[in-house]
């Protein structure tokens, strides 16, 4: 069994004959993931050995210590409490590094010599979805680039989100296109990073680039990958006839984010091909000299586009905004369908201000459904789901009368999820704990096993309350108590001065300095039955709240779409707000030069 703390735990890093047990299955799992910062669960702490050490030290600040367990150097260690893995590990992540979370995978109680542990979750700047990572009204984007035949594939997704897309350009337009996107890593194939730097010098400082098996880049492969992900037999329903080096790129991302997460990732439940000739192009120079989203003197506050247009109540929407900024419309019918929607919201004042504060109630349901499909989701973040699709009435009812048409399409969007509200409504408790492990997550009346376990173990205490009543009578011993610890169970304490007194049924079960402790027959017993009434009971709400987590997830495509809607109606109700305290109107738009 492993030591709780870094200092006991420091085996050498060595995987020679002398290495001990631990440091051989610390090493076995390093090499299978040497570009990654291994952040190695050893009871209450998570330890980095040798070079990983000298990182953690000089990234994180941590104390750079050694020990040596016979061989004939020393291993250099560090580490930090599992409680702040949170800080820690974003601290690495933006210092550029990619870190991969080792967990004990089985109880050590129950570990037949070295406890097994396993990777987790690998996270880099572009993988990170917790919001200790990333910002709220931002895409944190990962980019996968494939050049062929002078055109080069691009594919894009926020992994937090689900959003996943691919287009194809000129190899000219690269950098132009990176910009644009602002993406926090880029994958390529191996043999191609070098001339990707090249093709992004001015940006590659700031972005994390990370290489990928070239075969996964292959036709073949990346085309199973995704046939596969999406469970078709044809990629022909997605619309990506012709993006040969798209499609490559896509499928090497997919494979990538896959192996990265540990996870099926179905919440990526769609490709999308996006078309260049459906935007206006915005050149770096124009993005960054015209201030739409950062201002050209980094400390200066404010006085960008997006400041100035953002009146948002929604993380979704915050993040759409961004994308219409950076993404204008070239077709006047298509941006005149937007442009009705605001007209409509500014027109109808009411209407607004009421969608506005039923918007502020809302969650990021966007984040949320990936955090369920992560199975990363606990009962606090179920709660916050129910309470935001308990919203989508309202705001349906509020658009009923609209005359624009995307307005009135998003608003039936959010119907029908009633089912789903009653069924979270009725498992889970309205305030359950932060850890799904702690119990009292369940609601009463859920199983009738579950309420059962927990008549037991509450009759079970109350038999042990009314036990130290009734030995305190029997011994005439007033400072009698029975008490319980997690090494030595259930026990009757009895003070030394007291000794002359004990019964001659207590059986001695420890010494302390001012006292012994005792257990009974009877007693004994009832730990049994409470133990394992406990025991099952914690079991038993973990499963229950994971299957309700399963039928969430079950649920993703539509509350996906649910939360572009959202993000469609914040918009079009923040660009209405902006219009009517500016005094805008709209303009008239027309193809002639």
């Amino acid at each position: 069994m492993d030591a709780a703390s870094p200092i006991a735990a420091s085996p050498r890093a060595e995987t020679k004959s002398d290495a001990t047990p631990l440091m051989r299955q610390y090493a076995e799992i390093k090499t299978r993931n040497p570009g990654a910062v291994l952040l190695y669960r050893m009871g209450d702490f998570y330890e980095m050995f040798n070079e990983d050490a000298r990182i953690a030290s000089r990234v994180l600040g941590l104390t750079l210590t050694s020990r040596n367990h016979g061989g004939a150097e020393n291993t250099p260690l560090a580490g930090f409490p599992y409680h702040a893995l949170d800080r820690y590990a974003h601290r690495l992540v933006k210092a550029g590094y990619k870190i991969a979370v080792c967990e004990q995978t089985e109880d050590p109680k129950l570990a037949k010599g070295i406890v097994k542990r396993d990777i987790v979750e690998i996270v880099s700047a572009g993988t990170a979805t917790d919001a200790v990572f990333i910002e709220e009204k931002a895409n944190n984007f990962i980019v996968a680039l494939h050049r062929e035949n002078g055109k080069t594939g691009i594919a894009v997704c926020d992994l937090s989100t689900g959003q996943f897309e691919v287009e194809e350009m000129d190899d000219a337009g690269i950098g132009r296109e990176i910009v644009r996107i602002n993406p926090s890593e880029i994958v390529v194939a191996e043999n191609t990073e070098e001339s990707l730097r090249a093709a992004v010098a001015d940006l590659y400082r700031q972005i994390v680039i990370s290489p990928c098996d070239a075969w996964k880049f292959s036709r073949d492969s990346a085309e199973d990958t995704l046939k596969t992900h999406f469970q078709v037999a044809s990629l022909s329903g997605f619309g990506l006839e012709g993006y040969s080096c798209g499609v490559c790129a896509a499928g090497a991302l997919l494979s990538y984010l896959k192996e990265q997460k540990k996870n099926d990732l179905r919440h990526i439940s769609a490709i999308t091909p996006r078309s260049l000739s459906e935007f206006a192009e915005l050149d770096p120079s124009t993005i960054r000299n015209l201030e739409l989203l950062h201002p050209l003197h980094t400390d200066e506050a404010g006085g960008t586009l997006v400041s100035v247009l953002d009146c948002t109540s929604t993380s979704m929407g915050g993040r759409l905004l961004k994308r219409f900024i950076t993404r204008p419309l070239k077709n006047s019918a298509a941006i005149g369908e937007r442009l009705q929607c605001v007209e409509w919201l500014k027109k109808d004042s009411f209407a607004r201000q009421e969608t506005e504060l039923q918007l502020k109630r809302i969650a990021d349901i966007e984040r949320l459904i990936g955090r369920v499909t992560f199975e990363r989701a606990n009962g606090r973040d179920l709660i916050a789901l129910k309470s935001s699709l308990e919203i989508f009435p309202a705001i349906t009812k509020t658009l009923k009368e609209t005359t624009a048409k995307l307005l009135r399409a998003a608003a039936e969007t959010l119907c029908r999820f009633e089912p789903l509200v009653k069924r979270i409504g009725e498992t889970l408790c309205d305030n359950p704990p932060l850890s799904i492990r702690d119990g009292d997550i369940i609601r009463k009346g859920v199983s009738a096993e579950l309420d059962e376990l927990r008549d037991l173990a509450g009759s079970s205490k109350q038999w042990i309350a009314r036990l130290q009543e009734t030995e305190r009578t029997r011994t005439g011993i007033a400072s009698l108590k029975v008490g319980f610890n997690k090494v030595f169970g259930y026990y009757i304490e009895i003070s030394n001065a007291n000794q002359n007194l004990v019964p001659a049924d207590y059986i001695r079960k420890q010494t302390l300095t001012n006292g012994e402790r005792f257990v009974t027959p009877d007693l004994k017993e009832m730990e049994t039955k409470i133990l394992h009434a406990e025991e099952r009971l914690g079991t038993l709400e973990y499963e229950l709240f994971v299957e309700l987590r399963k039928k969430v997830a079950a649920e993703c495509v539509r509350i996906q779409k649910a939360a572009e809607a959202i993000a469609q109606i914040d918009v079009f109700a923040s660009l209405a707000r902006v219009a009517t305290e500016n005094n805008y109107c709209r303009p008239v738009l027309t193809d002639h030069p």
